[in-house]
């Protein structure tokens, strides 16, 4: 997001030893374009590199629909319902920038052990029916019916959700806050939809748990599933620019 959060415990300046007892904290630099775009600093138990082992690969190919150039009418309440709105959303509208999914679930998605992680695109959840919390590295967040939640790619996270859920999800290479409704300090100007008061931003819960978890990552041809021994949200502090957040269509 545009303006700067701090949460949890942090040290006195970047890129130092830290340390929690004599134990060591380990430092991530989260970003999406690498040092020269908008990013946070997180603070961790374990380091986030660790991996205890590659469990599968399932290869993702949408299959166009070839048809003639005409109106369409997308009837989603109709589409079939899934377990989960990460790995088996439906996908309705794509291009070689953006992809835009629906998702009908056809049960809770709650689950302690299993986690997603988009490593390609930005994501944009529309909560069309229902209500839950998007639970993440950075914290969690209660959503809402018409409430907009965006999650940076390389967020790992994982949702509670309700059976009958329906989600609009629209995947793309770069979510911001058009420049015209920022002025030069970032700040959004007295023409924009919402002002800064209206985002809300994750609350940060540190999970210090052993165990064996599960992270789904999506890349551009498949999802790639590891185990790591580690609770992935054992963040104890984060601050910056980066994080992901919610918007209620209500509020605009």
């Amino acid at each position: 997001m545009i303006h700067y959060v701090k949460q949890g415990k942090i040290p006195p300046k970047r890129h130092i030893v830290f340390k929690e007892g004599d134990m060591l904290i380990r430092e991530e630099v989260f970003g999406t374009f690498g040092f020269s775009g908008r990013y946070s600093l997180l603070y961790r138990l374990n380091p986030p590199s660790k991996i205890n082992k590659s469990v599968s690969w399932k290869t993702y190919e949408i299959q166009e629909w070839k048809v003639e150039t005409r109106h369409h009418h997308l009837k989603t309440w109709e589409l079939k319902q899934v377990k989960d709105p990460f790995t088996e959303r439906i996908p309705l509208l794509f291009n070689d920038d953006v992809i835009i999914s629906f998702a009908s679930l056809s049960s809770n998605t709650k689950n302690e052990n299993v986690f997603y992680r988009n490593g390609e695109y930005d994501e944009v959840y529309f909560i069309h029916q229902g209500k839950g919390k998007l639970l993440s590295m950075f914290g969690y967040v209660e959503v809402n019916e018409g409430d907009y939640v965006v999650i940076p790619r390389g967020t790992i996270y994982n949702w509670d959700l309700p059976e009958g859920t329906k989600l609009l999800i629209i995947e793309a290479k770069q979510v911001e806050i058009p420049k015209v409704y920022r002025n030069d300090y970032g700040q959004l100007l007295e023409g924009s939809f919402y002002y800064h008061r209206d985002i809300r931003i994750p609350i940060l819960e540190t999970y210090d748990k052993n165990g064996e978890y599960f992270i789904i990552t999506r890349s551009l041809d498949g999802f790639h599933t590891v185990m790591v021994d580690y609770h992935p949200f054992d963040v104890i502090g984060w601050d910056g620019f980066l994080y992901p957040f919610a918007i209620s269509a209500y509020d605009l």
